[in-house]
């Protein structure tokens, strides 16, 4: 692909992560900030954040997605003519805004004690990115179907990673209401 796709494509991600940072910072520190007070016991309150963030989090990113559709007529308006090409990657990059934008927030491998469930998850994901750009280019596809690919398997991911944290997560809070963080019985 050319120079010129990769820098509106790069461009276009700057610009859409830009608005959706200012959704999902919050919601994350919101998050991790309630999972490092959450005692054994208060599972259930925990698991409602996590459903009702998760809800409220889809709605912004749905509204975002759509928003996106509208691209090809916004942003050569807004940022001038040489970003026509843009609002066809933006509409082709919708689904992983969708996904990103829900999961990342959600996402507590880490602090769950799965960092290796996010190192296997990571490294399938840049497989997947590679894939979807070879794919494509050894297929002769456009640069937006080679987006719009990338797009999908992302989303797909995002999909995966939500349902790990929720393993995970459950796996945690039972495990807690049992035995103290530490794995030992409580008495």
């Amino acid at each position: 692909y050319s120079p010129t796709d990769g820098g509106l494509f790069f461009l276009m991600q700057r610009v859409v992560y830009g608005v959706v940072g200012l959704f999902t910072t919050p919601a994350q520190g919101a998050i991790q900030s309630v999972f490092a007070t959450t005692q054994p016991g208060q599972e259930k309150r925990f698991r409602r954040l996590f459903l009702g963030l998760g809800a409220a989090l889809t709605v912004v990113a749905s509204a975002i997605a759509l928003t996106l559709l509208a691209a090809p007529l916004f942003f050569p308006v807004i940022f001038g003519p040489e970003w026509i090409g843009t609002g066809a990657l933006a509409i082709a990059w919708a689904p992983a805004v969708l996904g990103t934008t829900v999961a990342g927030p959600l996402s507590l491998l880490d602090f769950l004690h799965r960092q290796h469930w996010n190192l296997v998850w990571a490294a399938l994901f840049n497989l997947m990115i590679a894939a979807s750009f070879y794919v494509a280019a050894d297929a002769g596809w456009s640069a937006v179907t080679a987006v719009a690919i990338y797009s999908w398997g992302s989303l797909v991911f995002y999909i995966a990673l939500i349902a790990m944290n929720w393993i995970a997560l459950r796996r945690r809070l039972v495990g807690d209401a049992r035995t103290g963080a530490d794995g030992v019985a409580l008495p």
